[in-house]
């Protein structure tokens, strides 16, 4: 107890003391309520320090070791630890778990051993605190659980971790001691698991972009190498093209032909074997092993247990890196009809006009002597072989190649931006659901369009005794910087909006500004004149549907309230949201605006009026956006949307977005 005292004496008439009157106040509530707020803003500092942190963490690791650095100072966690889900093998893997300053990895559990705690959160997709384990253990398991590494804690949290409308993981917090956690660790453990599933997410996804990337990068390095090679292939081909088109000779055919593919592949025996259909014979005559001509006759179509008559009856390509092993894909048994037994082998039929007139093959002692460009190489050869009337085709077939290929890297390249551009469905998680918003307020619309990939705009909502708020903001900045400042201030409007003292919404504000000058730590300085502005413009309004009226704060940003195609700008207090400390207080306050059925309100940022375009290229303006709010204010609440749209991307016309743009409007 905390008590205020006050010591009074009482004296005689000789001026000795008779007695003390004492009075003693309890001040144990207002005492307990600053401290509340105290730690509420040490909280609230500490999780935006966690939050920004790991945001630039690149790996669980990383995020796991920055938490528990810092989650320490909140509450005893002890025992501190992240499990992500492998959907594959159907697994909980605890990749970092910390106990007592100890790093266990590769704690690992199946999802169907419901005897552990972190399987049954993750199973049942709830988050549970329990503080004496001896005796709750039987509120989830059959007997008492046993530790997978260290001690048995006593008291303990599991909090899921949702991203994308899915857990992929758990979060838990540990302490070896009974009653250790109470409700507001068990919220702040929440909070700390959302921005943990939001970085952990982004950390996977950059760790997938980072490897999809080199992996492209390889595969890109390795075509282009392909594509030299192919280029000088192509050109030692062309010679050979050129060469046999000039002559009818095929003994001198032969020895160009295997004088040139000599240089491209290791052709220690080579042939080019000519199909007799009529008398179903194949020529075997045209035959070089080790530099020497083999001439071997004619040989019968009959044989099945021959390369070259199944390259003829099925006309396809044989391609053997190991012989004594892959032979029994093509034939029953191999036999060596002449010299040495080869171990790579390709075999490739030549056709003219869509019949098989012949085989040409490559054969090697050496196993693994081939890659499948020297079938292409083979292939290119078999058609000027096969007929000196396909002199061009050669250059054709490159081109067709080179087509492919560039259309292949493009594919490639759009697969690699777009993997990019899933990173903003990672700060689309803090924004409300579509269910949500129409749950709470069924005639309302949202006009989101970030100007770049991610926004510094966002609009949030949530329910508070009886009231819905709604709020519009305009961090500072847009993309990268802007973004992260919207994830601070979504935080701090949480942490607002759960504080019981809160209720008005000039309150949330002062609440916000309070905790940006708390983790900012920026004081005013009037000598610099390029001083960084870090904050926000804000609309927040509390809509109480049982009085009808309509509660508003607004921070550098205004309220529109539309009846009866009559336009009123609520306009709030001049000055924004900062993270600056001006040295003195700057507080807000709250205007109440009545409603009736009909009456449409609008909130947005200052991307709706300061879009440039139309004739002259001027700012859209608040005149023109009021005219359209009148304008619209009657049509259904998509209709509304979609006309909004079509009005800014029309004056915008061929001009750039000039800032993000996020606007939310609801009928009564």
């Amino acid at each position: 107890y905390w008590l205020d005292i006050a010591i009074t004496p009482s004296f005689d008439e000789n001026g000795d003391i008779l007695k003390f009157i004492i009075v003693a106040s309890d001040i144990t509530e207002k005492k307990e309520a600053n401290m509340q707020l105290k730690n509420s803003y040490e909280s609230a500092r500490l999780l935006s320090e966690i939050g920004v942190g790991i945001t630039a963490a690149k790996t669980v690791d990383d995020i796991v070791d920055l938490v528990y650095t810092k989650i320490n100072s909140l509450l005893d966690a002890t025992c501190f630890g992240v499990g992500l889900v492998d959907n594959e093998k159907q697994r909980l893997n605890f990749v970092s778990f910390i106990e007592k300053g100890e790093k266990y990895r590769h704690i690992s559990c199946g999802l169907d051993e419901t005897n552990k705690m972190g399987v049954i959160a993750m199973v049942r997709n709830k988050s549970f605190m329990v503080n004496d384990l001896d005796k709750e253990y039987s509120r989830f398991l059959d007997a008492k659980p046993e530790a997978v590494a260290g001690e048995l804690p006593k008291s303990l949290i599991y909090i899921p971790l949702w991203s994308k409308g899915h857990a992929i993981g758990v979060l838990s917090v540990q302490s070896f001691k009974k009653n250790a956690y109470r409700e507001n660790h068990y919220n702040l453990a929440k909070n700390i698991a959302n921005y943990m599933a939001i970085a952990i997410e982004k950390s996977l996804l950059y760790k997938g972009m980072e490897e999809e990337v080199a992996k492209r990068t390889e595969e890109i390095v390795k075509q282009k190498d392909e594509l030299l090679q192919t280029y000088s292939n192509t050109k030692l081909l062309s010679e050979i093209g050129l060469d046999i088109s000039s002559t009818l000779n095929f003994d001198e055919v032969f020895e160009t032909v295997h004088s040139k593919i000599s240089r491209l592949m290791d052709a220690e025996m080579f042939g080019i074997r000519i199909y007799h259909e009529d008398k179903q014979e194949i020529e075997y005559n045209y035959e070089i092993e080790s530099g020497e001509l083999d001439p071997l006759g004619f040989m019968s179509m009959e044989d099945k247990n021959n390369y070259t008559v199944w390259c003829i009856e099925n006309k396809s390509d044989i391609f053997i890196k190991d012989n004594d092993i892959e032979y029994i894909n093509y034939i029953d048994a191999f036999n060596v009809l002449k010299g040495k037994s080869p171990r790579s082998l390709i075999f490739t039929p030549m056709f003219v006009e869509g019949k098989v007139v012949g085989v040409l093959t490559v054969q090697s002692m050496r196993v693994n002597a081939f890659e499948r460009h020297h079938l292409d190489i083979l292939k290119s050869l078999g058609a000027y072989v096969g007929s000196a009337l396909i002199n061009g085709s050669l250059y054709s077939t490159l081109e067709v190649k080179v087509e492919e290929r560039t259309q292949d890297l493009a594919e490639k390249n759009k697969n690699i931006t777009d993997s990019i551009n899933y990173a903003k469905r990672i700060q689309n998680g803090i924004l409300p659901s579509d269910k949500l918003v129409h749950s709470l307020l069924p005639k309302s619309f949202v006009c989101y369009k970030p100007k770049d990939i991610v926004s510094g705009d966002f609009y949030w909502l949530a329910e508070k005794n009886g009231k819905i708020f709604v709020a519009v903001v305009d961090c500072t900045g847009h993309g990268v910087p802007g973004a992260f400042m919207s994830i601070i201030g979504e935080s701090l409007l949480e942490q607002a909006i759960n504080e019981p003292y809160i209720t008005h919404t000039n309150q949330i504000l002062d609440f916000i500004q309070e905790g940006l000058q708390k983790l900012f730590e920026q004081e005013y300085d009037a000598e610099v004149d390029n001083e960084i502005f870090d904050g926000m413009d804000m609309s927040l309004v509390a809509i109480n549907m049982h009085k009808k009226r309509i509660e508003y704060s607004g921070a550098s940003n205004s309220l529109f309230k539309v009846r009866d195609n009559v336009v009123e700008r609520i306009r709030g207090d001049k000055f924004g949201i900062s993270a600056v400390n001006y040295g003195y207080s700057r507080s807000f306050s709250s205007e109440y605006v009545d409603f009736e059925a009909g009456d449409a309100f609008y909130i947005f940022t200052d991307g709706v009026p300061d879009q440039f375009g139309g004739p002259k290229v001027k700012k859209f303006g608040y005149k023109n956006t009021s005219a359209l709010l009148a304008r619209i204010s009657s049509l259904p609440v998509e209709t509304q949307r979609n006309e909004i749209k079509d009005a800014l991307n029309q004056w915008q016309g061929s001009n750039e977005q000039t800032d993000d743009i996020c606007l939310f409007g609801f009928k009564i």
